[in-house]
């Protein structure tokens, strides 16, 4: 296995990780805040009717999602050279 191959590997593991945490963590976030919203709407604040407290904007949350893809893109490159500059075997061994 090429340097390149070695680079691309760890580049796409850390894009993957990346993506899958920002997207759980953005779905996690819409069904609680979903959630709370909807509790308080109907407990404490039910004298003001139609009153959403936690609203979601799909722009933002893409926006966030793929932010945070090209963060884990810019941190996994750094380890990504030093693994491509070693022996593909040795680099492996540890991943």
């Amino acid at each position: 296995m090429g340097s390149g191959r070695v680079f691309s590997l760890f580049s796409l593991e850390a894009i993957f990780i990346g993506f899958l945490g920002s997207a759980l963590g953005a779905v996690i976030a819409i069904g609680v805040g979903t959630a709370v919203s909807a509790q308080l709407a109907a407990s404490l604040f039910s004298d003001l009717p139609g009153l959403q407290l936690i609203a979601f904007d799909p722009v933002s949350i893409l926006g966030t999602t793929l932010a945070v893809t090209g963060i884990a893109f810019l941190a996994g490159t750094l380890p990504a050279a030093r693994a491509a500059r070693a022996d593909p075997v040795e680099s492996l061994r540890y991943e």
